[in-house]
């Protein structure tokens, strides 16, 4: 889900503060003037296709309360068609709900109005919400109400990559189900009550047939995806047992470490062979189709790929 998140200029305000707080590469200060804001906000719609607005304005309503306004009026009245129970149930952890149709007269209603117009005279899929919060010293851990509210947060999934490399050459697996073709690094999700150093070795002998004897810790690598992260303990094979086996999802071989960078069909798990070390601590920037396209080096400074 694509969202926008708007808030209202100005040190103090409470919408601006709120905004600040909230993680996303999707969001717009706008100008505290009845045409400008309004024109900023249409501008943000034309140029990009958004699942959902959010918008934010201060209101002077009791400490640690949130309205949501379902309830836009102008030449017309106009009534939000987003179903907010997901984000009511969330608010209601903390904070006390109150569920509005008066969104005021002034430039908080005005924003309101003009984009649920907007988006109903150019029959966009986009929906829109509006929340008022109280001023910024009625309100506590706002931090909190950031996360609490921010919808288009990625999943992030634990779980382990294990590489075993000879004679300049690396044990892979190759899809024949999903990701037909594809080569990747054995691995997979580390389940509950289970640790990554166990995960990497049950995840190998599923995937592999090879039973890991001795393996050591290299580090962390974090791959972050347009929609999705994995926060990878990545390890290494000292000593092992055992033959190669094919199996139903996929099959395992030995290729050469310079051959296999070249292949079309790698996932970035692949790629990162070449950035493996000891004590390693990466985040990595991926397109969907794999190419890391970024690297930070945790333990030093960013560097481009």
């Amino acid at each position: 889900m694509k969202v926008l998140y708007t808030a209202f200029k100005g040190k103090t305000n409470s919408s601006k503060i709120l905004l600040d707080q909230i993680k996303s590469d999707n969001k717009i200060y706008l100008t505290n003037s009845f045409e400008a804001s309004v024109k900023e906000l249409i501008d943000k719609i034309k140029s990009n296709e958004y699942d959902l607005i959010i918008a934010f304005g201060q209101a002077p309503i009791e400490r640690n309360t949130i309205k949501i306004e379902t309830t836009a009026r102008g030449e017309e009245c106009l009534i939000t068609d987003y179903d907010f129970k997901n984000i009511k149930n969330n608010l209601e952890k903390k904070y006390n709900v109150l569920i509005s149709n008066d969104a005021g007269n002034y430039l908080c209603n005005n924003i309101y109005y003009n984009g649920l117009k907007y988006i109903k005279d150019n029959s966009l899929k986009t929906k829109m919400l509006f929340i008022h919060i109280p001023k910024i010293n009625n309100m506590n851990n706002i931090e909190d109400l950031g996360d609490l509210i921010l919808l288009d947060k990625k999943s992030i999934r634990k779980a382990v990559r294990t590489y075993l490399i000879r004679d300049n050459k690396v044990l892979v697996i190759q899809y024949k189900q999903k990701y037909v073709g594809y080569y990747n690094i054995p691995g997979g999700k580390i389940e509950n009550n289970e640790s990554s150093e166990q995960a990497s070795i049950r995840e190998f002998k599923e995937e592999t047939g090879i039973d890991i004897i001795k393996q050591h810790y290299v580090g962390k690598c974090m791959l972050e995806f347009p929609d999705r992260i994995f926060d990878f303990d990545v390890y290494y094979v000292d000593e092992y047992d055992g033959k190669l086996l094919d199996f139903f999802d996929n099959k395992t071989l030995w290729v050469d470490l310079e051959k296999i960078q070249k292949e079309s069909k790698i996932l970035a798990s692949i790629r990162m062979i070449k950035y493996i070390k000891d004590n390693m601590n990466l985040k990595m920037f991926c397109d969907d189709e794999d190419n890391i396209i970024k690297i930070v080096d945790l333990n030093k400074d960013d560097k481009n790929e």
